[in-house]
C-alpha cells in the first residue's frame, strides 16, 4: 500500500509540473508538407500525430488534418529543450508524411514552430489499364508517380469475393498475369507502391474475362449499279472481339444465302435473278471456345440487281 501511495504521489507531482501554466508555455506547430523538396497541399491525409518529448516526458496529440496548420497545444515547461515529431496517416492508418525528430532549445514564452514533413511513402500510382491477349494472358500497365518506391504490390481478388490476395511484387510499372482465370467470374486487380516505410493507397481496375463481340458496320460496295450474273465485292469494318481475339465475318446476301465464316471482312457474290436484296453481315469470335458468341446482324444495305 505504501508503494502505491508513493507512486501516486510522484505522478501527481509530475502532472502538476507539466500542467503548471505559470511555468509552462504553449507551442503551436505550423506544418508544411513537401514532396521531392517541393511544397504541396497533400492529399489522402486523415489524421496527424505530433509527439512532444522533453525531459522524461512523452506527450502524443492526435488531430484531424486541416490544410497546413495544426491545432495542437502542448504545455511545455519554460526554457526546457524539447523534441517534436510529426506523423501523418491516411484513412487506413498508413504513414504518408514524417518530419523526423526536430530538436528545439526551449522558449521563455508561447511560440509557434515550423515543422516540415516530407513524404516518406510512395505516391498513389495512376492510369491503371488492362489488356487481355490470346491464351488468357493479362497485361497490367500503370503510371509510376513516385521516385522513392522500392516496388509495386499486385493484388487480385478471389473470384466473386471482396477478398484480395497478393499475386506478385514487381519493380517496374508492367505486370503480366498468366494465372488461370474463370471465364464466368469478374475479377478486380489493384496496385500499390511500397518502400521500407510503408505503402501508397491502391489504384484498382475491374476485369471481366467473358468474351463479347460488337455489331459490325453496314456493308459497303464500290458499285452503284448491280447486274445479274456479275460478281460484286462487299466489305465491312475490321473488327475484334472484346478480349482482343480476331473476328470472323459472315454475309447474308438477302436471298436466303449466307457466306461461309471468313477471316477477312470482305466477300463477293453473284445474283442470278434481278430484284432488290438486303445485304448485311455479322461477326463471331474466332477462338474455338468462344465460337458460339455471335453478334447481331448489321444494318442492311439495300441494292437493286437488274438485267444488262
Amino acid at each position: 500500500m505504501r508503494i502505491i501511495l508513493l507512486i501516486l504521489l510522484i505522478l501527481s507531482v509530475l502532472c502538476s509540473k507539466i500542467t503548471d501554466s505559470n511555468n509552462s508555455i504553449i507551442v503551436k506547430p505550423s506544418v508544411c508538407f513537401y514532396k521531392n523538396s517541393e511544397p504541396i497541399t497533400p492529399e489522402f491525409i486523415n489524421k496527424i500525430i505530433i509527439t512532444v518529448t522533453f525531459e522524461n516526458y512523452v506527450i502524443k496529440d492526435t488531430f484531424n488534418f486541416n490544410a497546413h496548420k495544426g491545432t495542437i497545444k502542448s504545455l511545455i515547461p519554460k526554457n526546457t529543450p524539447f523534441t517534436l515529431e510529426l506523423e501523418a496517416f491516411d484513412i487506413k492508418s498508413l504513414l504518408i508524411y514524417h518530419s523526423g525528430k526536430l530538436d528545439y532549445p526551449g522558449f521563455a514564452e508561447d511560440a509557434t514552430v515550423r515543422i516540415e514533413a516530407n513524404q516518406v511513402t510512395p505516391t498513389l500510382p495512376e492510369n491503371l489499364t488492362i489488356k487481355f491477349l490470346p491464351d488468357s494472358v493479362i497485361i497490367l500497365l500503370w503510371q509510376d508517380n513516385s521516385d522513392n518506391e522500392e516496388g509495386f504490390i499486385i493484388e487480385k481478388n478471389v473470384p466473386d469475393t471482396n477478398r484480395f490476395i497478393t499475386i506478385d511484387t514487381v519493380d517496374t510499372n508492367v505486370f503480366i498475369d498468366t494465372l488461370p482465370i474463370n471465364n464466368t467470374s469478374v475479377y478486380q486487380y489493384r496496385i500499390m507502391a511500397f518502400n521500407s516505410v510503408g505503402k501508397s493507397p491502391f489504384v484498382s481496375i475491374p476485369f471481366d474475362p467473358k468474351e463479347t463481340v460488337s455489331t459490325p458496320e453496314k456493308p459497303i460496295s464500290n458499285n452503284e449499279i448491280f447486274y445479274i450474273n456479275v460478281a460484286y465485292a462487299f466489305k465491312t469494318e475490321l473488327a475484334t472481339c472484346k478480349n482482343g481475339h480476331p473476328a470472323e465475318y459472315q454475309f447474308d446476301w438477302g436471298n436466303g444465302t449466307l457466306s461461309d465464316w471468313l477471316s477477312k471482312p470482305i466477300s463477293s457474290y453473284t445474283w442470278d435473278k434481278n430484284g432488290t436484296y438486303g445485304v448485311k453481315c455479322r461477326i463471331r469470335c474466332s477462338k474455338s471456345k468462344y465460337i458460339d458468341i455471335v453478334s447481331s446482324w448489321s444494318k442492311v444495305l439495300n441494292i437493286k440487281v437488274i438485267n444488262r
